[in-house]
């Protein structure tokens, strides 16, 4: 009886001890991750933008380019076109946004939506 006891404190023991070097281990693991990025970006903030906004093309055309030798044509134009038009429509609703012609990014938005739905009607 007493062995079960001190068993199950030792179970309740370890559990703890699991979660508690967990939880250190993501604080740890998201401090070596974290400080340096912030660190570079508060001291180089444009080297920062260039480094990131290259590492995340350079994923997206990797992707990108395994799903085209995956795909027919007709799905690699489809995709592509999917691509251009929800750069543009959102480069369209930023611009409109940055001039102050809420109503026309608003306009923008509902039309890539309904352009969307005609390309996947179309490519079906």
């Amino acid at each position: 009886m007493m062995n079960k006891v001190i068993e199950s404190y030792k179970n309740l023991f370890l559990s703890i001890l699991k979660v508690s070097f967990t939880i250190l281990f993501c604080i740890l693991l998201s401090l070596a991750v974290v400080w340096p990025l912030w660190l570079f970006a508060t001291k180089l903030p444009h080297i920062y933008t260039i480094t990131v906004s290259s590492c995340a093309v350079i994923i997206t055309l990797f992707f990108l380019f395994r799903q085209i030798k995956k795909s027919s044509p007709k799905a690699v134009i489809f995709t592509l076109l999917n691509i251009f038009m929800i750069i543009a429509g959102i480069w369209f609703c930023i611009h409109f946004i940055l001039i102050g012609q809420r109503l026309f990014s608003l306009f923008v938005l509902v039309f890539m939506f309904f352009l969307t739905g005609i390309l996947r009607f179309i490519f079906k």
